[in-house]
Formats: C-alpha cells, sequence, structure tokens
C-alpha cells in the first residue's frame, strides 16, 4: 500500500521556525497536515492518498514527503541517514530513477517501486520497506544490488524478505482468447485486447491462469483506498461474465 498517513514526533531547539517551515512546506505540496506542540516535542502529520502497492503513481505518500520534510534539518547520526535514504533515493520516484534499475518491457510494461513501511526510532534504528513489481528483462538480484549500493553510501543494510517472479500467460493461449472473446459478447466491446497489470493477483498460483475483472472502463478505481466500493450494476454484468466464462471453459 502507498500509505496515506504519516506521523513524526521531533524535539526542536525552535519550535516557531519549525512550525513555519512545515506550514511552507504544506503550501507548496499536494497534501496536508497539522502539527501540534506535546510534552514530548513536536507531533507532525502529513495526510496524503491511499493507493494500491501495485500503482503508486496513484497515491500519495504521506511517509516519503514526511521525510522530504524533515530531511532539510540538522538531524545527526542514524536519524540523518534514514531521511536522507528515503527522502534522496526513494522519493517520488515510483519507476525507481534515482536507484538507477527503471526498466520497461515492451509487453509488460515498467517496474514499480513503492515504499510501504517507514519507521525510525531513536533508541533502535530505522526500517524501510520497500516492494518492487518488475517485467521480464530485469531480476530481484539487480535490484536488491542496487539497493545495497546506496546502503553501503548511509551505513544501512538491506534484506529481501521475500520474492515473487513475474508471472505472465501468452495473449494466445485458448484461456486468454475465450475470456475475451466472452467479454465481448457480454459487453458488445469492440476490439478488445488484454492488459498487464502489476496486481500479485492469485492467477499465479496456476501456469495458465490470469487475473479477470471486475473493473469496468469508465468506472472510478477505488481499490485500495478508503470508501473501496464497486456499483451493482458492474457486479451484476461481472456475474454474467463470469458465469459464461465458466461454461465456455468447462462445459463445451
Amino acid at each position: 500500500m502507498v500509505p496515506g498517513n504519516a506521523t513524526a514526533l521531533i524535539e526542536t531547539d525552535n519550535n516557531e521556525k519549525f512550525v513555519d517551515a512545515f506550514t511552507d512546506f504544506l503550501d507548496k505540496q499536494p497534501l496536508s497536515g497539522d502539527i501540534k506542540a506535546t510534552g514530548d516535542g513536536i507531533a507532525v502529520h502529513l495526510i496524503g492518498k491511499q493507493a494500491h502497492a501495485m500503482a503508486p503513481e496513484n497515491g500519495i505518500n504521506a511517509g516519503t514527503y514526511l521525510a522530504a520534510f524533515l530531511n532539510q534539518f540538522n538531524f545527526e547520526g542514524a536519524a540523518k541517514q534514514f531521511l536522507s535514504f528515503i527522502a534522496e533515493y526513494l522519493h517520488d520516484d515510483t519507476r525507481a530513477h534515482k536507484i538507477g534499475v527503471n526498466h520497461v518491457d515492451d509487453v509488460m510494461g515498467e517496474l514499480t517501486m513503492n515504499v510501504g513501511i517507514m519507521k525510525f526510532d531513536f533508541r533502535t534504528g530505522g526500517l524501510v520497506n520497500t516492494n518492487f513489481r518488475y517485467p521480464k528483462g530485469i531480476n530481484d538480484t539487480q535490484i536488491l544490488q542496487a539497493l545495497l549500493k546506496v546502503a553501503d553510501k548511509l551505513g544501512g543494510e538491506v534484506k529481501e524478505i521475500s520474492h515473487m517472479v513475474p508471472h505472465y500467460v501468452d495473449p494466445d493461449d485458448p484461456i486468454v482468447k475465450t475470456l475475451l472473446a466472452v467479454y465481448a459478447q457480454q459487453t458488445g466491446a469492440k476490439d478488445v485486447k488484454p492488459e498487464v497489470v502489476g496486481g500479485g493477483t492469485y492467477a499465479r498460483m496456476m501456469p495458465r491462469g490470469v487475473a479477470f475483472g471486475a473493473l469496468f472502463p469508465g468506472t472510478q478505481d477505488t481499490m485500495h483506498q478508503a470508501n473501496e466500493f464497486q456499483p451493482i450494476n458492474d457486479l451484476l454484468k461481472a456475474m454474467a461474465i463470469y458465469g459464461q466464462s465458466i461454461y465456455e471453459l468447462t462445459a463445451k
């Protein structure tokens, strides 16, 4: 997920100057937030826009924006390294140009990078969790090496905690052609073509499995966002499409 909220508790030697800088930052950025004094310091809160990790460009990452704001101040040690890593190498770069692994495949499209978890405590250090969804032509080892190169500069460590290879099914596969034919028949759509998405769907459980629906053209995509919904008419249309698809794939 692209984080829609981020908070930090900061001790400053000039609260008024810090608040003014935060206000100026908000005036220039595409997100909102608030700031208040607490018994332990200044609490900063940013509100961005949550989105699916497969399409991080559709969100506004409150966490990386917060790091970008804080990085202008004179933090030291691990705190400075943590903020620098996010602000200088990850922020506002969903295609990973800054770390040098941006890649596009003619069929599967672009590599994407989402920064989903960011946390820091001055007693225990920091953690940044990145999620890469990559097409053919690049691999997890190349991505890991690029991250290690940056982390070495800042005294950090990188670990790969999970990995799934890209899943791709040829558009000429009979299953794909059958599903497209049913969709065209049910909707009246012309020149229907399959699409490639970055979502880690259950389709990958089967070698020839593909994700099929159910977001229709023109319908607002609220997937993994606040107040996620789908119109009832779309659900009914999807039921008809799925019903005929099951028949075409199994009963004939």
